[in-house]
């Protein structure tokens, strides 16, 4: 196996293993454990970027932010982000693309930190 095999499986791996994150990331937003959800999404960004998946980096960055500095605004677009976050991972499984720029869900998030 070469590296490039080797980093698609990786890949591959981590965006089978994605909905088990958000799960969790949704079991923590249920308990308001704030503290514990800010960093899956700070592991999520920086996840998203290591496997080269940028849109996750994109919504968890804001995300985080919303659990860190106003965890009260996080209740209004958390089921649309998550739902944004599994199409994403389910894209990049089936190597297509999704523009965030585009994107309803991702435009609420935004507005959410304006």
């Amino acid at each position: 196996m070469d590296m490039q095999q080797l980093l698609a499986k990786l890949k591959k791996d981590y965006l089978n293993e994605f909905p088990q994150k958000i799960k969790v990331a949704r079991e923590q937003y249920s308990n308001s454990n704030w503290p514990e959800l800010q960093d899956t999404f700070h592991k999520l960004k920086g996840s998203g970027k290591t496997y080269g998946i940028p849109e996750i980096s994109e919504v968890c960055q804001l995300l985080e932010s919303l659990t860190e500095k106003t965890p009260n605004k996080l209740s209004e677009v958390f089921q649309d982000a998550l739902s944004l976050l599994l199409e994403i991972g389910q894209k990049h499984l089936n190597n297509e693309e999704l523009s965030l720029n585009d994107d309803e869900r991702f435009k609420r998030i935004q507005k959410q930190l304006a």
